[in-house]
């Protein structure tokens, strides 16, 4: 809506009043002295102001500044609060624990999540060097879950680096043989019953000790 009042009395000048509105209700109104004299020239003038104001109005508002994602600290705390709650075994929340308060915050505690860099993982691996492979490997799955995790809490878009995670070296299986089950059997008879049943299930059962623990 455009509306024109002479300015101060003049039959030459002219005041412009412009208000637009959209569809939801938003408003933008200007209140302006035409810098143009002549009531047509100052309604050309109005006409180019309205569209203008109107191209700010149909222009998407820009988001709220999103606060930066916290550091590797603060989000590892928020990880194993997240991992809890989960209800992850007891086993994995140990080792969760372990390999960051020994191995990643010494190195990450006070990067963002998005800053850490290959710098970062190569510092890690330098430390683990006295390690096993399998630890490396092991932390590394760790400092992947919490990144993989912080994508799903959107904390950050995008893991912040990539690395490679060997593979694990497992050791070859080791078999007893008939003499050396055999001893194995007449000790658990010696203890009891429940004792020859374990012995038992993991012989001839094949079940693992984590297994056997969980039957009932």
């Amino acid at each position: 809506m455009i509306t024109l009042r002479p300015w101060k009395g003049s039959k030459n000048e002219f005041e412009v009043d412009v208000r637009v509105e959209n569809a939801v209700g938003r408003k933008l109104r200007q209140r302006v002295k035409a810098p143009v004299t002549g009531r047509s020239a100052a309604e050309r003038w109005a006409k180019a102001l309205e569209q203008e104001l109107l191209a700010q109005l149909l222009a998407p508002e820009p988001e709220p500044e999103k606060p930066p994602p916290p550091t590797f600290e603060e989000f590892a705390k928020t990880f194993l609060d997240l991992c809890q709650a989960d209800r992850l075994g007891t086993n994995t929340l140990v080792n969760y624990d372990v390999h960051l308060r020994v191995y990643l915050l010494p190195v990450l505690a006070r990067r963002r999540l998005d800053e850490v860099t290959p710098k970062d993982i190569t510092a890690i691996k330098k430390s683990l060097v006295s390690k096993s492979h399998n630890t490396m490997c092991e932390v590394l799955k760790t400092l992947r879950r919490l990144f993989n995790r912080a994508i799903a809490e959107k904390e950050i878009q995008c893991a912040p680096v990539d690395f490679e995670i060997p593979r694990r070296k497992r050791k070859p299986a080791v078999a007893y043989d008939d003499q050396e089950q055999a001893a194995l059997l007449a000790a658990a008879q010696a203890l009891g019953p429940r004792f020859v049943v374990i012995v038992l299930l993991g012989l001839d059962g094949g079940l693992r000790r984590g297994e056997i623990l969980a039957l009932k």
